[in-house]
């Protein structure tokens, strides 16, 4: 969608189904994480700041729906990237039982042979 310019304008930023997933936790931390970044004097450069940076320059497309949907969009590719990792990891350690013996049994373990 993010290509084709009027289509993302209805399906995602004008959508009325977007609205009511603000009350969504996903979309309720990426709204206070844009009103901490925008609060705080000591920015760190990030996505965020280059969304926030662009809608200095183009104000009638960044709009503060467009800067939400993008920085969501972020939150939710980060943490579906880290599922699928552990998820892989989890199926990894369950169908070759042999790889315990890598990992030490406790952490007691780990320092006893450091």
């Amino acid at each position: 969608m993010g290509q084709v310019s009027w289509i993302d304008k209805y399906l995602r930023i004008k959508n009325p189904i977007w609205r009511k997933l603000r009350k969504y936790p996903v979309v309720q931390f990426t709204l206070n994480e844009i009103r901490e970044h925008t609060q705080s004097v000591d920015r760190k450069p990030d996505f965020l700041t280059q969304f926030i940076d662009a809608q200095e320059k183009y104000k009638e497309i960044m709009t503060e729906d467009r800067i939400a949907d993008l920085a969501n969009t972020n939150v939710a590719a980060g943490s579906d990237t880290t599922a699928i990792i552990l998820r892989e990891l989890v199926f990894q350690l369950l169908t070759h039982p042999v790889a315990y013996g890598i990992f030490p049994r406790s952490p007691l373990e780990l320092l006893w042979k450091a």
